[in-house]
């Protein structure tokens, strides 16, 4: 299996990835028994260290390289994370998305029906200018959302 190893330096929270065109390491390595196409563990005949992002073509998908461990005969294992983001950008970034909250603050644009609603009381006493003087009040209700 072909794996084609790259060197990334930014937020793994990133959907696009700007990696080089070329890899920095184009190896070939042998899929370890008992893993899983999220995670799998690969062995190699050529030395990794140094890179931490690796594409496998045959699965069509992105990965972190989570650990690099010396086997024997200058043979090294690469544990590997799919990169969720990255391998189903496209997917991603083609879905309809209807947002119900917010994570951030609350927003005016996105109703939250269980953000905290703010309720205030403000009393103010007046007093008038004479005994028995009628005072007048009023109440003034504001709501917003």
């Amino acid at each position: 299996m072909q794996i084609l190893l790259y060197n990334w330096a930014g937020d793994p929270r990133v959907i696009n990835k700007q990696l080089t065109e070329e890899p920095n390491l184009t190896l070939t390595g042998t899929l370890r028994e008992e893993c899983r196409i999220e995670a799998p563990s690969i062995l190699i005949q050529s030395d990794p260290r140094g890179q931490n992002y690796a594409y496998i073509p045959e699965f069509g998908r992105y990965y972190f390289i989570e650990d690099i461990t010396a086997e024997r005969n200058a043979a090294f294992r690469l544990d590997l994370r799919v990169d969720v983001l990255k391998s189903f950008a496209a997917r991603i970034l083609a879905l309809e998305v209807h947002g119900i909250r917010s994570a951030v603050k609350q927003t005016p644009y996105i109703p939250d029906p269980q953000a905290p609603i703010e309720s205030r009381m403000i009393v103010e006493a007046t007093e008038g200018d004479e005994i028995g003087a009628q005072v007048r009040s009023s109440m003034i209700l504001v709501t917003v959302g």
